[in-house]
């Protein structure tokens, strides 16, 4: 006995039939914040790995230009106010020094910002970040040359600049904490060791507060990074139960499509 089909029903059958999946709309777990990675989450690596690795060097990167400009801003105020205080060929050289780092850290900024990495991210990347914080750090600590040559007033404004830029690293390359910390010691620990050299109970002191200040400064950069990875955690949780999400209601939609057009007939 044949079986008629109803132009009609057929009709709904074929659109049915060739309704699109929903499978291509869902979000691609491969894709990460900003598409700092290629990659989609593995279980076995929480946080992963090489979205970290991406995250840290993109967080680095937006705070290139920041850096870079208070850096230049402060040493050349800094080299204003003790112009006429110390040995003038020492200062313009650490001046020249300071200003050259920076420039060039500022140009490879600007050269690598719309460069996409490729591949999996490898260690090297944080680890130069490692030794640019502790080229910078070294810089700005060397500024203990200056102090005692300075007067008092100067002298307290050296140790509030010193302070203020060791602050400011703590939580603009808190993405790295290694960067951090080694901008962090390379600053204010030269301070610290001339303070203690010195022999005063006030210099014990000081160097006694320099420390402090170093293991404060790390404390806080690693809190930072710690916050900085559950959010890589919890973004790449949800990218992946988003994503089975939306398999699961493909695949649903699909037996549905399947059920009705077999009922029409």
């Amino acid at each position: 006995m044949a079986c008629r089909i109803d132009p009609q029903r057929d009709g709904s059958i074929e659109r049915l039939m060739t309704r699109p999946s929903d499978a291509h709309d869902a979000p691609n777990p491969h894709r990460a914040a900003d598409d700092l990675t290629d990659r989609p989450p593995r279980p076995d690596i929480d946080p992963p790995r090489d979205a970290t690795r991406r995250q840290q060097l993109a967080a680095l990167a937006r705070q290139t230009p920041i850096n870079s400009a208070v850096s230049l801003s402060i040493s050349l105020i800094t080299a204003l106010v003790l112009r006429d205080h110390v040995w003038t060929p020492a200062l313009i050289g650490w001046l020249g020094l300071t200003w050259c780092f920076g420039l060039l850290h500022l140009a490879r900024w600007w050269m690598r910002r719309r460069v996409r990495p490729k591949g999996p991210a490898s260690g090297r990347g944080p680890r130069r970040a490692v030794l640019w914080a502790l080229g910078g750090g070294l810089c700005w600590g060397g500024t203990v040359w200056f102090f005692h040559q300075a007067p008092h007033t100067e002298q307290m404004a050296l140790l509030i600049v010193i302070v203020a830029m060791a602050s400011g690293a703590s939580a603009t390359l808190a993405a790295v904490p290694a960067a951090a910390a080694a901008f962090t010691v390379a600053s204010v620990l030269p301070y610290g060791i001339y303070f203690a050299l010195r022999g005063d109970n006030v210099d014990f002191a000081l160097a006694g507060m320099a420390l402090v200040l170093i293991a404060a400064m790390m404390l806080s950069a690693h809190i930072v990074h710690l916050t900085l990875v559950d959010g890589i955690r919890s973004r790449h949780t949800n990218l992946a139960q988003l994503s089975q999400f939306h398999a699961e209601r493909a695949d649903w939609l699909e037996i549905s499509d399947t059920s009705e057009a077999l009922a029409l007939l």
